[in-house]
């Protein structure tokens, strides 16, 4: 599911939504997935003012 949403915002909420699980769940999978540098999170540059 994060492959096919690539290049995006990421919205927990969708994945939570179309995957029928918590946001919770998906929060915390989609950091052990960090953890284990198999996908990477990109910070924003600045803040938006």
């Amino acid at each position: 599911m994060p492959a096919h949403h690539q290049s995006g915002l990421l919205n927990t909420a969708e994945f939570a939504r179309a995957l029928g699980i918590d946001g919770k769940t998906v929060a915390s999978s989609l950091n052990l997935l960090v953890d284990l540098l198999l996908v990477r999170r990109l910070e924003p540059w600045r803040s938006n003012a």
